[in-house]
């Protein structure tokens, strides 16, 4: 989609904001508004005869006009232009004349041209409302051309997400929250917790193992592996070493356009993963000219320093485009005697690593004919990190990781006509983690991970039949994906897994509006009805099948509610499945004793590691919600949601410390064999997986304990989102203020089905619960000034034993920009925007925390971080 607006336009974002769904809503209306109204305007016009792109293009210059188009529906024609006194209705007409578009204009005044020949309701609405405090108003996707916004959460064209609660943030909010990757960004989010960021000056206990030093989407506390991430839709090979997450890491910030999340169950929309969540990361897909950007920061105290250089150039002609960029990201470290309440730690020990990540993006879309639209896009990202921990008294480890990601994409749009649209979409993406460890107490090691996944995917959508409330619309497609993972390590011993899958998805999705435009009445503005399923049949381990449906109901244009009910499902990792599976005996002396037995502790034959036969982890999610317009108020916005998430089978050991397995037996869920037959345990010493570096006989074994992976847990979580905008002018510029706030009312997990359900919420390296973050800001002109409260509630702490309390931690942010834009009168400060950011402006520490690990650092940094008082000054330009 084409969207032109005059140097300046002041209402952009507002007009923006609702005219693809006025127009839809409305087309009567709409069609009648280019006569009506204002009265329309004399102007002296000068525009050559040239392509109609141009010409449109000097036609919102000329006039200060909103304009948006489909690409396809003028590539190739041309204008005869214009020149004279004349108003803009006649002179827009003048322009497309024989080129069989029309052109209508909404109550915003925002200019929308057309095929003549379409009807109304194929084109499309708007996507999900924006409600992020930031904007205070509904913006619309951008991306897509205007008869096909797909908004996320929904393979319906044209269709607001009836149902399901959207949070998106695009890259005006991003740009100015200071953050100089993407996971600095995510880290604000209070519905995403913090424990899968391993970059940031936050620490939440002894490392479990290479994580790649990567950073993934935990949205409500349920798991990196919870939360689908999507890169412009598509799905990415895991990362980290075991293949776990999406590495967000990787993204280069610059690239970003908006940030999309979904947060309720999708499963039936996008197949494995889509539990919490969905989070898709749309990227930049065209530039015209050149952007070039630059952004440093420092700690005021401390050795932490960061550069992010990136630049951007593209150019497009009728029917098409082609751009590239480049970005580096570059962090020195931040060492634990930088802060008082890490200073215990042995030194030297990271809160920060030294980094380094370059990035290259590529991509070009294309008009091949009237009804065929083309795209690719390409991305490479090579990050390199170097972390120092002590945490034996013999010296200091040092780990150093690489990774790299490649990810490409081709996908199409063709038009087969009344009103239907065929897209296909196939997509490679490979991801590598490589990382060593020395230390001087222990072996050093190794792991070299490799994940690779090829999806392709077909699909149809389009009206089924019209209803009194508008179309019924149906979006059917197949879906292939295919996975392979390869992992090995080298230590004392060598370990190699290698594994793949092959999953098939069928899917469709079903759009009934029962009220709207064409059968509105009082207390029933509207009424829409989705339904969705999804069949995926996996290589490995079968198949599951996963539905959904949603409702969406406005009594009035002020309120609507909705609501969704589905299930979702987690596919078992390769690693899980395909990791070595070990076998040992240990030593009884290392058990708690069984308080009623007599004599010493038996010998114990421990089974541990991965298992072929794990079943995929299974939620059921709902959610219940309303979104309310301004109520009288304009520039308001408000929406409140209600999610509860029933998480089952979900995979892991049993749950409870593995020396309390002769003690507390029961306590495992049917984990332990206590006085086993010899005949039960022989068979395990002469398996493959059978080490015995303690040299114990079989008929020593007391006891056997299988502290594999299993599917065994399950987690209950509920709470509300809210989030509120205002925008206002006051003449002397722009008020605006807003909120995203998540208050958590269960986070409950249970280990085994022997084992009573335990409350983790406001707990150590858990979700508090109450997060927000809550903003205000004035602007004039090119200038503006914007405060930030980043809040997250106290909580206890249980870590050695004795319950303590743990504060709330508050910080302030302060942002001041200048954003020249093509209105700037100097041409220097044309496309000129500079941006001063403070984060934790009143240099707040993080809680005081006793985590009992005898390691010096007593902070929670799942819940907050040591970073300090952070200063950035970036400088864009754009040629």
């Amino acid at each position: 989609m084409r969207v032109l607006s005059a140097p300046g336009g002041r209402a952009f974002w507002a007009c923006l904001a609702g005219a693809l769904l006025w127009t839809q809503a409305h087309p009567a209306r709409a069609a009648a508004g280019a006569g009506e109204g204002a009265p329309d305007r004399a102007i002296v016009f000068y525009i050559p005869p040239s392509g109609l792109d141009a010409a449109l293009e000097a036609f919102a210059e000329q006039t200060g006009a909103e304009i948006i188009y489909a690409d396809r529906d003028i590539a190739g024609k041309t204008s005869p232009g214009v020149a004279g006194i004349l108003g803009e209705t006649q002179a827009l007409d003048i322009l497309i004349a024989g080129t069989g578009l029309e052109f209508v204009k909404n109550e915003y005044g925002v200019i929308i041209v057309r095929r003549v020949s379409e009807p109304a309701q194929d084109r499309a609405a708007a996507p999900a409302a924006d409600t992020s405090p930031e904007a205070g108003m509904r913006e619309i996707d951008e991306r897509s051309p205007v008869d096909e916004v797909v908004a996320i959460g929904t393979n319906i064209r044209g269709v607001r997400n009836p149902a399901s609660p959207v949070h998106i943030h695009r890259r005006e909010t991003i740009e100015r929250s200071g953050a100089a990757s993407v996971q600095d960004f995510v880290r604000l989010l209070p519905q995403n917790l913090n424990f899968s960021d391993t970059t940031a000056a936050g620490f939440a206990g002894p490392p479990s193992g290479f994580g790649g030093a990567g950073a993934a989407i935990d949205m409500r506390g349920l798991g990196e592996g919870a939360t689908l991430t999507l890169v412009n839709g598509r799905r990415v090979a895991p990362g980290g070493e075991g293949a776990g997450f999406v590495d967000i890491s990787l993204l280069p910030l610059s690239a970003i356009e908006r940030i999309e999340m979904v947060t309720d169950g999708a499963s039936a929309i996008y197949g494995a993963d889509a539990v919490a969540g969905v989070a898709n990361f749309e990227l930049v897909d065209r530039i015209e000219g050149a952007q070039t950007d630059l952004a440093f920061g420092s700690v005021t105290e401390g050795g932490l320093r960061q550069l992010r250089a990136s630049q951007m150039a593209g150019t497009k002609w009728s029917g098409g485009n082609i751009f590239a960029g480049y970005e580096f990201l570059g962090s020195t470290r931040l060492d634990s005697q930088d802060r008082k309440i890490s200073a215990g730690a042995a030194d030297p020990t990271d809160l920060s690593p030294k980094r380094e990540r370059h990035s290259v993006f590529a991509g070009a879309s294309a008009a091949l004919s009237p009804d065929l639209d083309v795209e690719i896009f390409g991305l490479y990202s090579d990050r390199e990190v170097s972390f120092r921990l002590s945490d034996n008294l013999f010296g200091a480890g040092e780990e150093t990781t690489s990774a790299r990601l490649l990810f490409g994409n081709v996908s199409g749009t063709y038009h087969l006509g009344r009103g239907w649209a065929a897209s296909f979409s196939a997509n490679y993406s490979r991801n590598e983690t490589a990382g060593a460890r020395l230390a001087a107490s222990a072996p050093p090691f190794d792991v070299d991970a490799r994940s690779a996944m090829t999806v392709a995917e077909l699909m149809a959508e389009g009206p089924v039949f019209a209803a009194p409330g508008g179309d019924v619309r149906l979006a059917a497609g197949f879906q292939f994906r295919s996975e392979r993972f390869l992992r090995s390590t080298m230590s004392v011993t060598q370990e190699r897994t290698s594994r793949d899958r092959r999953a098939y998805a069928g899917f469709a999705e079903l759009y009934v509006p029962v009220f709207g435009e064409p059968n509105a009445r009082s207390g029933l503005e509207e009424l829409t009805l989705t339904a969705a399923a999804r069949i995926e049949r996996f290589s490995d381990f079968g198949e599951t099948v996963n539905p959904k449906v949603g409702l969406r109901y406005a009594p009035s244009e002020e309120i609507r509610f909705r609501g969704t009910f589905g299930t979702s499902f987690q596919a078992p990792g390769l690693y899980d499945l395909g990791r070595n599976r070990t076998v040992q005996p240990l030593p009884g002396a290392l058990f708690v004793p069984d308080p009623d037995a007599l004599g010493a502790p038996p010998d114990v034959l421990v089974l541990s590691g991965g298992n072929p036969d794990l079943d995929p982890e299974n939620a059921t999610t709902w959610t219940a919600g309303a979104d309310f317009g301004s109520f009288g108020a304009p520039g308001f916005a408000a929406a409140l949601t209600y999610y509860d998430i029933k998480f089952k089978n979900r995979i892991g050991t049993p749950g409870v410390a593995l020396n309390q397995a002769l003690a507390t037996p029961e306590a495992f869920g049917g984990a332990v064999t206590i006085d086993p037959a010899l005949e039960q345990v022989q068979p395990y010493y002469v398996s493959s997986e059978f080490s015995n570096p303690f040299g114990i006989s079989a008929d020593a074994i007391g006891a056997i304990v299988d502290y594999g992976l299993a599917n065994t847990a399950s987690t209950k979580v509920s709470g509300v989102d809210l989030k509120l905008g205002y925008e206002a002018d006051i003449g002397a510029g722009a008020l605006s203020a807003g909120l995203d706030a998540s208050y958590m009312f269960d986070y409950n997990f249970q280990a085994n089905s022997a084992q009573d359900r335990v409350s983790l919420l406001d707990t150590v390296f858990h979700p508090p619960d109450l997060r927000f973050r809550a903003n205000a800001g004035f602007g004039s002109g090119a200038f503006s000034a914007a405060f930030y409260v980043n809040y997250v509630d106290s909580y206890e702490s249980f870590e050695t034993g004795v319950r303590e309390q743990v504060a709330s931690w508050t910080t302030v942010d302060l942002g001041l920009t200048y954003d020249g834009g093509d209105a700037a009168s100097s041409q220097r400060r044309k496309g000129l925007s500079v941006n001063l950011y403070v984060a934790n402006l009143f240099d707040e520490p993080p809680p005081f925390v006793d985590l009992g690990l005898g390691l010096g650092l007593s902070f929670d940094g799942v819940n907050a971080n040591a970073t300090g008082r952070f200063i950035s000054i970036g400088v864009s330009k754009s040629w």
